[in-house]
């Protein structure tokens, strides 16, 4: 599964006028792809249009549990 659609699944609801595929199209290119996703604050994350707290809180979520991931497998 492509970036788009796995983000898709996270977000789960795209926002009026935009579809899943489209809003995390547009949320990679705000931010830069997803380096610059990992890099965002909450705060950016959740005044992102179509965002919110709530999926500002998930994408965060999903990001911390990959980092993590990360470190058990080199620890």
């Amino acid at each position: 599964m492509e970036k788009p659609k796995l983000l898709a699944t996270l977000l789960r609801t795209g926002i009026q006028g935009e579809s899943e595929i489209d809003a995390v199209e547009r949320l990679l290119s705000d931010f830069g792809g997803l380096h610059g996703l990992q890099s965002a604050t909450f705060q950016e994350l959740a005044k992102t249009k179509g965002i919110g707290i709530a999926k500002a809180s998930q994408i965060n979520a999903t990001i911390e549990i990959s980092r993590r991931i990360r470190r058990e497998k080199v620890a």
